[in-house]
């Protein structure tokens, strides 16, 4: 199965922030405003270390949001684990 995924970098700070819409081919959705949800990533810097927060706004479904909170929160656990054992 192919699988496209389709969006509009809203704003790009280098070392802060990425914010962008996606539309992925497996929602099945049409591809108009109302089917991209919003992820913003922002890092964020602290005394111990940096943090990495992930926000995704406007699920076009409960579906949608099912997965990418699963998706991002098995994601988000591997990159911390690899962040800190290069760091």
């Amino acid at each position: 199965v192919k699988i496209e995924n389709w969006g509009t970098i809203l704003e790009y700070e280098p070392e802060k922030k990425l914010s962008y819409t996606q539309l992925s081919s497996i929602s099945r959705l049409p591809d108009v405003p109302e089917s991209y949800y919003t992820l913003s990533f922002e890092l964020i810097p602290g005394e111990e270390g940096n943090t990495l927060a992930l926000t995704i706004s406007n699920f076009p479904t409960e579906t949608i949001y099912k997965h990418l909170d699963f998706y991002w929160r098995g994601t988000l656990g591997i990159l911390k684990e690899c962040a800190e054992d290069y760091g």
